[in-house]
């Protein structure tokens, strides 16, 4: 199953009808992109560490949420 498009609540449906893979990748992609993308606009930083670990951060958080999505908690 893609993953691009579909919400929490699709999600948990494809998962309670036994749908067992799921691409996921697109959205922590896009999370990260967008975190950094506001650390340039925003002008928070001139240092590209910065704006990757915001990033990173952005990824991480997204991906905890995936998993509790995934699990079904």
């Amino acid at each position: 199953m893609g993953g691009s498009g579909v919400d929490e609540v699709g999600f948990r449906k494809a998962i309670s009808c036994v749908i067992r893979k799921i691409n996921y990748y697109f959205y922590m992609f896009k999370a990260g992109y967008e975190a950094a993308a506001k650390e340039i606009v925003l002008g928070k930083t001139k240092y590209l560490h910065d704006v990757e670990y915001a990033a990173m951060q952005a990824m991480k958080e997204d991906v905890k949420k995936a998993i509790r999505i995934f699990s079904n908690r």
